[in-house]
């Protein structure tokens, strides 16, 4: 098995739970449908009203989710400051760290944009299924069964699907090794750090400079990555 940093271990572990985040606010969702179905067979809930329920839970969801991941990106932001001042021996300046601070709001907005939007989505798809439910003559289903009925997917511009809280895992993934990425090499390089290394992933233990960051962007440091960077003097796993 191969032996990745402590920064990628800490990412991986933020990214899944945005994923585990994700899985719990779409068993909420089925929650909700199986309550409603039942609700207004027996006449204690009304459509109109169960709507509110999605809309506030994929509300409340989305706040937790993204406040989560903001929380994680400056996480990333204080790692890959300490990783710079552990190699070059020196101190954070005010630049990076407003650098950072640009760059936290800039991944945040695209997680918001790309994660909150889905949420949008998988909430609009649980109110058309418990309509088409009703409409069919369905008044009664658990949560359970919905796990299978009930299913929120993802699809790309080429018509492939990935499972709602697998794409929120791939964004989140993408957005903090980005971030780390991008916060190391500004601050490292201004304190004079001139050679990285690839830990983790298919390319671990390739140096690159900050030149080539953008040649590897692409191919190593993907929305399915497990790779990062490290400053090449600082490199070592557990």
């Amino acid at each position: 098995m191969q032996s990745v940093s402590a920064d990628n271990l800490l990412i991986t572990a933020a990214a899944s739970s945005a994923r585990e985040g994700y899985a719990a606010f779409l068993s909420g969702l089925r929650g909700v449908v199986a309550e409603g179905l039942s609700g207004i067979s027996n006449g204690t809930k009304s459509l109109m009203g169960i709507e509110r329920d999605v809309k506030r839970l994929a509300d409340h969801h989305e706040e937790l989710v993204l406040e989560q991941l903001k929380r994680e990106l400056l996480g990333a932001s204080l790692s890959a400051l300490s990783a710079s001042e552990r190699v070059a021996g020196g101190y954070t300046s005010e630049r990076s760290l407003a650098v950072a601070e640009s760059l936290v709001a800039g991944f945040y907005n695209s997680l918001s944009e790309t994660v909150g939007k889905q949420m949008r989505r998988d909430a609009a798809k649980a109110d058309t299924f418990m309509r088409r439910q009703l409409i069919q003559g369905r008044s009664f289903a658990t949560t359970e069964e919905l796990i299978h009925d009930l299913t929120f997917k993802f699809v790309d511009k080429s018509g492939r699907e990935i499972d709602s809280d697998e794409y929120a895992f791939r964004e989140a993934n993408w957005a903090l090794r980005q971030h780390f990425n991008s916060v190391l090499l500004y601050s490292a390089s201004e304190l004079g750090v001139e050679m990285f290394v690839v830990d983790g992933g298919s390319k671990s233990g390739t140096k690159l400079t900050l030149d080539d960051y953008d040649k590897y962007s692409g191919s190593v440091f993907h929305h399915n990555s497990k790779a990062l960077l490290q400053p090449l003097t600082n490199y070592s796993v557990s």
